[in-house]
């Protein structure tokens, strides 16, 4: 039987003083099917929250015991949520999804607080409470994609859910960008085409395209209400083209995307309008948190390929930070002052405007090419600032590729495509690059938390070349996810140990009901097993005395626990669900 994985990429970079550094890496696997990550998340804690979606059973816990989920049809994908603390140890996850179509994740976000807001698509008739209790969400039109926002708590508890489409009969398409401000304000973004009411309330806020797609960005409170929602006109949908969201402290949001026509980017009674002379151009605008229109740009470009905008970021002063690649020649300001770039291959773009829009930096990452060449090009998936605007790009790139910003060079290499870490600082200066390891058809995220670290997650394909160190696969995986330490200088930190443990232990089903078994690959003499519930107390007690055990929890109330077995040398613990 093939087996897929999920290998979770979690790239520590650390800037303390004696330059210590976190490590983790582990590997989460599916059985039977397939998965695919989607977004990562970090708390204040260092905490690392990750979405994706699966078929079949994937195993979430990263250590000896076992987690696993199965999508409700093993041939159709369900959405997972999993989190890890800062040293890579499994917290919880859960399972959310219908049984009649794929349901799939989009983006995932965390507030101040520690609650947890995800974006996605469902069809049909779709329960969002993972616990015992049913929250369901239905689409008006049952073979029409709806959107949804959704909110868990800090431990995976269940807070509201809200779909993206009551009563309409819209298609949504691209990411659905979410993001979080600090009071705890959804912001919402993407495409849609047809007629889609944004309130899930009972009340209506309605919008309707034409024949073209849309681009939109809706807004809902911590409690998940309606606030607003703004249409940015006429745009199209290609692969990574879709439109990208970030906020700020003071709850401003920031869009881009392409357009085409003639565009007012103010909801108001005013008119801000740009005009697109073809469907090359990209605009930047941004909304205070109520939803005022702020300011708009456009960036014209002459192009001999569809430019990408992969990435939009916004640090702790408001200044802006774009990525993306094209090819041709652009005027990146967009005040009347002229400031070209020019790329002979698909290459990659950093930009940087102040918080009013005010053109600050801008270069390109490439090769030395002097002819068109489309295999040696650096494609950005992601990009995330630190509090002091360090930016931070993620992406694929080919051959050789020059990622020094500035007079000097600083080249990668690889054969065919590597996934990379790109770090500038806030005036745009070079910091730091790595390759990490071999890729094909990924699409890496990325974050940063407030202690600086940097956490990626990608699907990627075999074994693993981090620097001098090969980090081989216990079972024979053959889509993944990786995981490495990165240093403030971009040094990857690796050893020759094998970082993948080996199931010794077996815990299932995992949310259970009436009973759970617990199977011991190994002996384990002695041995005691302890259920605990969230308050430390333990509520159920009894002898391991045998290599598979079934523990009747019938009288236990639904909720989170810890099962723990232990004797007098070790212990070994596992998170449990009662329904």
């Amino acid at each position: 039987m093939k087996l897929h994985s999920l290998l979770l990429a979690i790239f520590f970079l650390s800037f303390t003083i004696n330059d210590t550094y976190g490590q983790f890496a582990f590997s989460v696997a599916s059985s039977d099917g397939k998965n695919f990550s989607q977004d990562i998340a970090s708390d204040d804690n260092g905490n690392t929250f990750i979405i994706g979606h699966f078929d079949g059973t994937i195993d979430l816990d990263p250590s000896s015991a076992l987690f696993e989920l199965t999508s409700i049809n093993e041939q159709l994908k369900d959405i997972f949520v999993a989190s890890y603390d800062s040293n890579g140890n499994f917290r919880f996850a859960f399972r959310i999804g219908e049984a009649q179509f794929d349901d799939e994740a989009r983006g995932i976000e965390v507030d101040t607080e520690g609650n947890i807001y995800i974006s996605g698509i469902f069809t049909g008739v779709m329960d969002f409470d993972p616990s015992g209790n049913v929250f369901e969400l239905v689409s008006d039109y049952p073979t029409v994609e709806n959107g949804f926002v959704a909110s868990y708590s800090s431990n995976g508890n269940f807070r509201f859910a809200h779909s993206l489409g009551n009563g309409g009969t819209a298609s949504l398409f691209g990411q659905l960008d979410i993001k979080i401000d600090e009071t705890g304000n959804s912001y919402v973004s993407g495409l849609y085409w047809g007629t889609i009411d944004f309130d899930p309330s009972a009340n209506v806020h309605e919008l309707s395209t034409g024949i073209n797609l849309s681009t939109f960005l809706a807004s809902y409170d911590k409690e998940g209400n309606f606030r607003y929602v703004i249409d940015l006109g006429d745009s199209f949908y290609f692969g990574l083209n879709t439109p990208r969201l970030s906020t700020d402290k003071f709850g401003n949001s920031y869009l881009t995307g392409n357009f085409f026509g003639i565009v007012d980017f103010d909801p108001g009674v005013d008119t801000f309008q740009l005009t697109s002379t073809n469907s090359n151009n990209i605009f930047i605008a941004s909304y205070d948190a109520m939803g005022i229109f702020r300011f708009a740009f456009k960036l014209e470009v002459e192009l001999e390929s569809l430019p990408l905008f992969t990435g939009i970021a916004i640090d702790d002063n408001g200044n802006l930070f774009l990525t993306g690649i094209f090819k041709g020649t652009v005027d990146i300001d967009p005040s009347n002052a002229v400031y070209e770039l020019n790329n002979i291959n698909d290459d990659l773009y950093l930009a940087s405007y102040d918080a009013s829009g005010g053109f600050r930096f801008a270069f390109t990452i490439g090769s030395e090419a002097t002819v068109s060449d489309t295999m040696h090009i650096a494609i950005p998936t992601d990009i995330k600032v630190d509090q002091f605007g360090n930016s931070y790009i993620t992406g694929a790139f080919g051959k050789t590729i020059d990622f020094d910003s500035g007079s000097s060079s600083f080249e990668l290499d690889n054969e065919d495509s590597d996934i990379f870490i790109a770090s500038y600082s806030s005036d745009g200066d070079f910091r730091f690059a790595s390759n990490l390891g071999d890729n094909e058809d990924s699409f890496p995220r990325i974050t940063v938390n407030s202690n600086q670290e940097s956490c990626i997650v990608a699907d990627i394909n075999g074994s693993i070349a981090l620097n001098n160190g090969v980090y081989e696969f216990i079972d024979d995986f053959s889509e993944s996810i990786m995981v490495s330490c990165v240093a403030s200088d971009g040094t990857i930190v690796t050893s020759n140990e094998n970082l993948f443990q080996e199931k010794t232990w077996k815990i299932f089903p995992n949310p259970a009901e009436e009973t759970v078994t617990i199977e011991m690959e190994n002996d384990f003499p002695n041995g005691e097993i302890q259920l605990i519930n969230i308050s430390g107390q333990i509520v159920l007690r009894t002898i391991l005395n045998s290599s598979s055990t079934n523990l009747n929890i019938s009288d236990i109330p639904q909720g989170y626990y810890v099962l723990k077995i232990i004797n007098s040398k070790e212990e070994r613990t596992s998170p449990l669900i009662i329904r």
